[in-house]
């Protein structure tokens, strides 16, 4: 509810400012708000939002010289396809966003390949761990469709995928102190949504103790989240 009421302050700010001049923010607050309204079970808003937060973002995704927009693109359909529900054109939706983000991570790696400063080099690796940890992102609600719709198999691949994706996201990579590593794996939100979805796909295939295990690992996990400082 907060995050929704902050959003409808932002958006009607935004709307005495021109346009181009804040047309990120406010495509980001459409997304925010959207879904805060998925969240509390209003898809008709949620929706609405999201058509607005892609009309704006339609604008400007040629625009290489600002990848942000790229990543706004890959929030955008991902936040579709979790709206799309649990069927065979659902995943049709996540290959969409997972087009977008390898579109969002190549445009990075693209910039990376022509700087030599180092500096820049270090802001470049930054920021391609966003785009590399929403593809994880996507991944993971993907196998989850994935077991609902039956397909366990596969649902288990995507899942492995998107814990070798998080593993790949450079803020984890340069931690060269193995154990370092992977504490702070632990303590990342998408290390903890692949572990609930590792017990959803155990609890399926019946493997109830091993789901229980799991699911008591995903906890810790979430709690370790919430206590971890965010800059």
């Amino acid at each position: 509810m907060q995050a929704r009421d902050e959003c409808d302050t932002a958006i009607a700010a935004f709307a005495s400012v021109p346009a181009n001049r804040c047309a990120f923010d406010l495509a980001y607050a459409y997304l925010v708000r959207g879904g805060a309204h998925e969240q509390l079970g209003d898809s008709v808003a949620a929706v609405k939002d999201l058509t607005v937060a892609d009309a704006l973002i339609a604008k400007h995704e040629d625009t290489a010289a600002e990848p942000r927009w790229y990543d706004l693109r890959v929030v955008a359909r991902h936040n579709r396809a979790k709206l799309s529900g649990a069927s065979e054109e659902t995943l049709q939706q996540f290959e969409a966003a997972l087009a977008a983000a390898d579109e969002a991570i190549e445009i990075r790696k693209r910039r990376l390949d022509d700087t030599a400063d180092k500096e820049a080099v270090e802001q470049i690796l930054g920021d391609l761990h966003s785009p590399i940890k929403a593809r994880a992102e996507v991944l993971v609600d993907a196998g989850l469709v994935l077991i609902e719709t039956g397909h366990r198999d596969v649902a288990d691949q995507t899942l492995d995928a998107a814990e070798a994706t998080l593993r790949a996201a450079p803020g984890f990579l340069s931690v060269y102190n193995g154990s370092v590593r992977e504490t702070a794996l632990k303590e990342d939100g998408t290390f903890a949504n692949i572990l609930f979805g590792r017990a959803v796909a155990l609890s399926v295939g019946g493997e109830l103790e091993r789901a229980a295990a799991v699911s008591a690992e995903a906890f810790t996990a979430i709690c370790r989240t919430a206590q971890t400082p965010r800059a």
